[in-house]
C-alpha cells in the first residue's frame, strides 16, 4: 500500500510538471529573444557607424533606428503574448478564490468567465499593446523635445546672445536695448582663475537685476528659490557657488575668506545657465562661483587670473517675437555674430539626435496599427461572445434574467477582465519603454539634463478614460444590436 501511494504521488507530481511545461509556450520567449537580438544588433550598428558618418550621411543612421524599432515591436508583441497567458492564469485563480469567499453577481461574472477566458484575452492583449505603444509614442517625443529645449536655453543663457560683446560698440549696445522687441539685456563673462592652489571658474554678471530679467529661469528641480536667490547677488560680498565648492576648499560654513575679504555664500547649485555643469558635482569638476562685477572687483586681487573668456551679451526678447527672424535682422543690421536658442536646439537635433523623426514615425505607425486592431476587435468580439454563449444565455433567460441584464453582465466582464487589466499592464509597459528610451538617449548624449518623463494630463485622460469609453461603447452597442440575431432557441 505504501509503495502504491508513493508511486501514485510520483505520477501525480510528474503530471503536474508536464502540465506546467505545456502551459509554457516556448515560442513566445523565442519571439522576445529574436526581438532582443534585433535591438542589440541595431544599437551596435548605430554605435559603430554614427561616429564615422559625416553630417550629410546622418540619414543612414535612420536605417539602424528603424531596425531597433522593429526589434522593440517584436519584443513587445512577445511580451504581450506571455502576459496574455499570465492574465488567463491570474483570472482563473482570482475568480475561483473570490467565488469561495463570497457568492454574488460580481463573483458569478468572474467565475463564469473562467470557462471562456480566451474571448477576453484578445481584448486584454489589444489594450495592452495599444496603451504600451501609445504611452511612449506620446511621452518619449515630448520628453525629448522639452529636454532639448531646456538644454538649449541652459547653454545659451537666454533667447539669444552676442558673442564677444566686449568688442561691440557701446552705442550699438544701447540701440539694441532700446528696440521694442527687447525686454532686457545683460553682459556676462567667465574667468579662469586659481586660489589657494586650486582651479576656480567664475561667472561674472553685470548686475543681479538685469541678469534676473534677462537670463533663462531654470525649473525648480534644477535651481530652487531662483526668484529669491538671484536678486540677492547685488548685495555686497554675496555669492553663489557650485555644490563641489565646499569640498574643494574644505569649508563647512556658508562663508569663505579670499585672503582678508570674507564673502557670504547664499546658495549652492548643480546646474546653472551658461556655465551649465552636467549633474551633481560634490567631488568632480572645477568649482564655480557666480557673482556680480562689483563683488568680483573686491576679490580680484586675491585670485591668480589665467584668462577672461566667454564674453556674452544676453538678450531677452518679448514673448511674441520671432526669435529667428529678429536674430537675423540684428546680424544683417549690425554685422554681429548672434546665436539664438532655436538655432542651438536645431544644432542639437542634427548633431546628437538625427534619428528623432524616425523614432516618432515608428511610434505613429505602430499606434495606427493598434488603433485599427482595437476597433476591429471591439466590433468582432461581441459576435464571438454571442456565438459562444448561446447556451449560457439561454440558461440565464430560463432563470428569469432579462436580455438587458445579460448584455450588461457581458459588458461588465469585458471591462473587468479585458479592458481594465490591459490598461494597467499597458501603462506599466509603456512607461518602462519610455524610461528605457530616456536612459538610452542620455547615454548617447551625456550633457543632457536629467529631465523627467513628460506626460500631459489631457493626454492621460484621453488614453485612460475617453478612448476606453469610446471602444467600450462600440462593444456595448454592437452587442445590443446583434443580441436578437443570436437569440437563444427554446429547448423544448
Amino acid at each position: 500500500i505504501r509503495m502504491a501511494k508513493i508511486k501514485k504521488e510520483q505520477i501525480r507530481d510528474y503530471n503536474k510538471f508536464v502540465s506546467f511545461l505545456k502551459k509554457i509556450k516556448i515560442g513566445n520567449y523565442f519571439i522576445i529573444a529574436v526581438g532582443g537580438g534585433i535591438i542589440y544588433g541595431g544599437f551596435k550598428l548605430y554605435q559603430t557607424f554614427s561616429k564615422n558618418l559625416s553630417s550629410s550621411e546622418n540619414q543612414l543612421i535612420n536605417i539602424f533606428v528603424y531596425i531597433i524599432g522593429i526589434g522593440v515591436m517584436i519584443t513587445l508583441f512577445g511580451l504581450g503574448l506571455i502576459l496574455k497567458d499570465f492574465h488567463s492564469f491570474i483570472m482563473a485563480v482570482l475568480s475561483k478564490t473570490l467565488w469561495k469567499i463570497k457568492k454574488n453577481m460580481f463573483t458569478f461574472s468572474l467565475i463564469e468567465v473562467k470557462t471562456d477566458i480566451s474571448l477576453f484575452n484578445d481584448i486584454f492583449l489589444t489594450y495592452l499593446l495599444l496603451v504600451g505603444i501609445a504611452v511612449p509614442a506620446i511621452a518619449a517625443p515630448l520628453t525629448m523635445q522639452n529636454g532639448i529645449l531646456e538644454d538649449s536655453y541652459f547653454m545659451s543663457g537666454s533667447d539669444m546672445y552676442i558673442n564677444n560683446y566686449n568688442k561691440v560698440n557701446s552705442s550699438i549696445r544701447n540701440e539694441i536695448e532700446a528696440l521694442p522687441e527687447v525686454v532686457d539685456i545683460c553682459n556676462v563673462s567667465q574667468v579662469d582663475a586659481m586660489f589657494g592652489g586650486r582651479q576656480l571658474n567664475l561667472l561674472v554678471i553685470q548686475n543681479a537685476s538685469d541678469f534676473y530679467n534677462t537670463v533663462y529661469k531654470p525649473s525648480e528641480r534644477f535651481f530652487k528659490n531662483w526668484d529669491d536667490i538671484i536678486p540677492q547677488l547685488d548685495n555686497e560680498k554675496e555669492i553663489i557657488v557650485s555644490s563641489n565648492f565646499k569640498f574643494f576648499f574644505d569649508i563647512s560654513e556658508m562663508k569663505y575668506l579670499f585672503n582678508d575679504i570674507e564673502v557670504k555664500i547664499i546658495d549652492e547649485f548643480d546646474y546653472f545657465p551658461i556655465i551649465y555643469p552636467y549633474g551633481p558635482r560634490e567631488s568632480g569638476g572645477t568649482p564655480m562661483i557666480v557673482l556680480t562685477e562689483s563683488n568680483y572687483e573686491k576679490i580680484e586681487e586675491s585670485l591668480t587670473i589665467f584668462g577672461i573668456f566667454g564674453y556674452r551679451l544676453l538678450i531677452n526678447v518679448a514673448d511674441k517675437t520671432d526669435i529667428v527672424q529678429f536674430s537675423s535682422s540684428l546680424e544683417e543690421k549690425y554685422n554681429l555674430e548672434i546665436i539664438n536658442v532655436v538655432e542651438k536646439e536645431h544644432e542639437i537635433y542634427q548633431s546628437n539626435l538625427p534619428f528623432y523623426s524616425s523614432i516618432v514615425s515608428i511610434f505613429v505607425f505602430s499606434l495606427l496599427i493598434c488603433t485599427i486592431s482595437i476597433i476591429f476587435t471591439s466590433m468582432s468580439n461581441p459576435l464571438k461572445i454571442l456565438q459562444r454563449r448561446m447556451g449560457k444565455h439561454d440558461i440565464l433567460k430560463k432563470m428569469g434574467i432579462p436580455n438587458k441584464l445579460i448584455i450588461q453582465m457581458s459588458s461588465f466582464e469585458l471591462f473587468m477582465i479585458g479592458i481594465f487589466p490591459g490598461l494597467i499592464g499597458g501603462t506599466a509597459v509603456g512607461f518602462t519603454i519610455t524610461e528605457i528610451i530616456r536612459r538610452v538617449l542620455r547615454s548617447l548624449r551625456e550633457e543632457m539634463l536629467p529631465n523627467p518623463i513628460q506626460f500631459p494630463l489631457v493626454v492621460a485622460l484621453m488614453i485612460f478614460l475617453v478612448i476606453p469609453a469610446i471602444f467600450f461603447s462600440i462593444f456595448y452597442i454592437t452587442m445590443k444590436m446583434q443580441f436578437a440575431r443570436y437569440q437563444p432557441m427554446n429547448l423544448e
